[in-house]
């Protein structure tokens, strides 16, 4: 099993953005998201900080939208990615450990703050997600919004249901595999790829582990750190939580 960095840099960082869809329709479903939302760059000098920001999928759109972006996360190669189609817009690259950058900005840093694609459960433990979100609360300014969203593992499947197909075309299938340990769950990604001019197929397999986060539990965590819940919805397979720091 590799660490959450190793994993992405070495195995899932080429197909990531593939994975889902690819980057200009994730970009693309995201910013309708955002303006249903009614989300304006108003306070705080406008500015946006995307937790686990990937290759770009929250943060282009934002910066679209007119917010000044910090977006952070571990992978390097992601981030070269999201610099290289953000082009001229408004966004600044962190490649850091959440937790370790969130202690960083100053108090009211920010009027909005994302931590969406599944990024919370990389966490190590809930005492780690609640220590996250009472440090977002600290650098939101007073009536910030916090999306979060994040894949609800708490229901084990058994047998043939914990491989579950993603994504594969001519070239590439991408699988997953589950194995239910206690708080957490033991993800296995599965490559096989075809190369160019090549007849047989090749495999790669990397594993790591995701916390097992149920959105009941968080949602009484998140009004204890002093959020009130705007909405609360199933989106795109993933639970997602509007908040607003009250």
């Amino acid at each position: 099993m590799t660490s959450i960095a190793d994993h992405y840099d070495t195995h899932l960082a080429e197909h990531y953005s593939w994975l889902f869809g690819g980057l200009p329709e994730r970009t693309k479903e995201n910013r309708a998201y955002f303006e249903k939302l009614g989300l304006r760059p108003e306070a705080a000098g406008g500015r946006a900080l995307d937790i686990g920001c990937g290759s770009g999928f929250q943060s282009i759109p934002l910066a679209e939208l007119g917010y000044r972006v910090t977006g952070v996360d571990l992978s390097k190669t992601l981030l070269d990615e999201l610099r290289r189609n953000a082009g001229d817009l408004p966004v600044e690259t962190v490649c850091d450990d959440i937790l370790h950058h969130i202690v960083s900005p100053k108090a009211g840093d920010f009027a909005l703050c994302v931590c969406m694609g599944d990024t919370l459960t990389h966490l190590v433990s809930f005492g780690d997600v609640q220590r996250l979100l009472r440090e977002v609360h600290r650098v939101l300014a007073p009536g910030g919004r916090f999306i979060l969203a994040f894949r609800d593992f708490t229901n084990e499947l058994v047998g043939n249901a914990r491989f579950i197909p993603v994504r594969g075309d001519e070239r590439t299938v991408f699988t997953c595999f589950l194995e239910y340990e206690g708080d957490h769950v033991r993800v296995s990604d599965i490559i096989h790829r075809r190369p160019e001019h090549a007849s047989a197929w090749e495999m790669k397999v990397s594993s790591y582990k995701k916390l097992r986060i149920g959105p009941d539990w968080l949602k009484k965590r998140v009004v204890e750190a002093g959020y009130a819940v705007e909405s609360s919805e199933v989106r795109q397979g993933m639970a997602t939580l509007v908040l607003r720091r009250a």
